[in-house]
């Protein structure tokens, strides 16, 4: 399972990394991440450094100046 998992992480990385498609790389990566927070939590190892990650990537793309609600499209109804 390594290599699928490898194949899988730097794949989202390469899409985070890309400026346009940043936002899907870290939607991604936080799946990723909390995934292994909930193995590490469930074996009993710490896993504190997978939240500091998990923000840590979040924070990295913050903009500074646009709201993050702006960053995903959502479709709102128009009724």
């Amino acid at each position: 399972m390594v290599k699928p998992l490898a194949i899988l992480e730097l794949t989202c990385l390469a899409i985070y990394l890309i400026p346009p498609t940043a936002v899907l790389g870290a939607i991604l990566l936080a799946g990723y991440v909390g995934g292994t927070i909930v193995t590490h939590w469930r074996s009993g190892d710490p896993f504190i450094v997978n939240i500091v990650l998990g923000l840590v990537l979040w924070l990295a793309i913050y903009p500074p100046r646009a709201a993050p609600q702006g960053l995903i499209p959502i479709r709102r109804s128009t009724k």
